[in-house]
């Protein structure tokens, strides 16, 4: 068994639902039991800070969270920024343009919230679908709010006929498909993993020393790389096959019972 010093879990499909978002009191218990032997906790997701769900932080505190698939790294007890990566002015105003072109949506991530450049609502409409929620999404027709504030992620719908020209545009970034025709857009040298690594040196522990949970495209290279990677049931294939533990889905207390099998934690399995 590895010494685990550090346990990253990923949101959606992981800590809750994606269609009802409930945190199970479970896996509130086994993060808490994790807290009191001093090993740490993370969020990775590719939500930005200011979507992060609310039934989860105001019941949990994290120690950091890795936000937009590793761009931005948020130190939560000493309350600050350890990492963020900017989108360039120049990559907003030509991606916005293409776009324009092909009648594909962008929304840039910021700090204060999700502002949309180009789209006529299918953006808007995956996002509730996804959250529950779109108050933190801002259609913004005048395109200016980067000229005085830093973006740190792209989330974009493109049609598949147009999906290679953009990637020949754009080629340091990779799209992360997270629904039919719609992408994260992360570049290439960053992603979950990259953030932990961030956060890893930070503390001065091993990468082979952390456990992560996910579920998701997006979670591929933290569930590879991680000391043990852990698949939620509801996982998407090519995340089991990678994945050195499948545990059972997130309805049924899949953290819970994986960090009890590998013994981090005191109790049950529930069946």
């Amino acid at each position: 068994m590895k010494d685990i010093k550090f346990v990253i879990f990923d949101v959606d499909g992981t800590l809750i639902t994606k269609s009802s978002r409930i945190l199970l009191d479970s896996t509130i218990d086994a993060i808490h039991q994790l807290q009191n032997k001093g090993i740490k906790v993370a969020i990775a997701t590719g939500r930005a800070m200011y979507a992060l769900e609310k039934s989860i932080i105001d019941r949990v505190h994290f120690d950091y969270y890795v936000c937009s698939n590793g761009t931005f790294i948020y130190d939560n007890d000493d309350k600050k920024i350890v990492y963020k990566r900017i989108v360039l002015n120049e990559t907003i105003n030509e991606y916005t343009n293409l776009c324009d072109k092909t009648n594909s949506e962008v929304l840039f991530q910021f700090e204060d919230a999700g502002y949309i450049y180009s789209g006529n609502g299918k953006l808007k409409k995956i996002i509730t679908k996804y959250l529950g929620i779109n108050d933190f999404i801002i259609n913004h027709p005048e395109r200016n709010h980067h000229l005085k504030n830093e973006a740190s992620a792209i989330v974009s719908y493109i049609d598949e006929n147009h999906l290679e020209t953009f990637k020949d545009s754009f080629l340091d970034y990779d799209f992360v498909p997270f629904a039919q025709d719609y992408y994260d857009l992360n570049p290439k040298s960053i992603n979950k993993a990259t953030g932990i690594f961030k956060i890893c040196d930070y503390l001065n522990i091993d990468y082979s020393q952390t456990m992560a949970f996910g579920d998701a495209n997006n979670d591929y290279e933290m569930i590879e790389e991680a000391g043990i990677g852990i698949a939620m049931g509801n996982a998407l294939d090519n995340i089991k096959e990678i994945a050195k533990y499948i545990t059972e889905d997130t309805e049924h207390h899949g953290v819970h019972n994986a960090l009890v099998h590998f013994g981090l934690i005191e109790g049950e399995k529930y069946v």
